[in-house]
């Protein structure tokens, strides 16, 4: 067991039976939301030892938001831990605090204290760990459409991510052909709250994959972008381990 945890938050489509209830889309919408939205095959794709997984879809909550909606920015769009919303703005459930609680308690949480668990793990064991959080984007959602988004989205924090982590990710990437960009069109990379901003043993960084690289159509699998893409992100992962 090295020093490397994959975080791979939004790569499943599972939505329990009682939550599905809750959801105003039919079916038939609902799917295509999800496949929009959904990282998909990103657990394929970055694949080790040590993940944690988050295992039901990010329309049941996202964990990677700010557990209080008023620190987190998309909460302003309905789309805090626990959406109100899909990215065109429709409504998406019926929802109270009551059960905006539930979920809190018996997913978002327990997701963290995953996480956290294994990053405690890793300092026992290392007085180090690295946090690779592992993403791809649909390039043509509503929150992303930019013209000339890259192949790859590197997501730095300026106090988790050293400048040689970057940098090397930079040039594997790039040296196998791919397009980069820092933080854009997304930024930051997940850090465990009791470490954020306090603890440089725990490094962290985002990887977001364009699916354009790998995906046919709407969610086919191209054989060949998928191997290329994940022998790249292994890349990285040894990269990073070694470092």
């Amino acid at each position: 067991m090295g020093k490397v945890i994959l975080h791979i938050p939004h790569s499943s489509m599972l939505i329990p039976d009682y939550i599905r209830k809750d959801i105003l889309l039919i079916d038939s919408e609902l799917k295509e939301e999800m496949e929009l939205i959904t990282d998909l095959y990103t657990d394929l794709i970055f694949n080790g030892k040590d993940v944690v997984k988050f295992e039901f879809s990010r329309f049941v909550c996202d964990v990677e938001r700010f557990e209080d909606d008023k620190l987190e920015t998309m909460a302003k769009l309905g789309m805090g831990a626990v959406y109100l919303k899909i990215p065109s703005g429709k409504e998406l459930r019926y929802f109270d605090n009551v059960k905006r609680k539930h979920i809190m308690d018996n997913y978002y949480k327990i997701h963290h204290a995953r996480l956290e668990a294994m990053v405690n793990d890793k300092l026992d064991k290392h007085n180090e760990c690295f946090i690779l959080d592992c993403h791809s984007f649909n390039p043509n959602t509503n929150y992303v459409q930019m013209q000339g988004v890259p192949d790859i989205c590197i997501g730095v924090d300026n106090y988790h991510t050293s400048a040689k982590t970057k940098d090397d990710a930079i040039s594997i990437f790039q040296s196998l052909g791919y397009s980069v960009r820092i933080n854009n069109p997304f930024s930051g990379s997940i850090v465990p709250m009791n470490y954020y901003n306090k603890d440089k043993r725990v490094k962290s960084m985002m990887i977001e994959l364009n699916r354009r690289i790998y995906i046919k159509g709407r969610t086919e699998i191209d054989e060949e972008g998928m191997q290329r893409v994940t022998s790249a992100c292994n890349q990285v992962i040894d990269s990073v381990e070694n470092e």
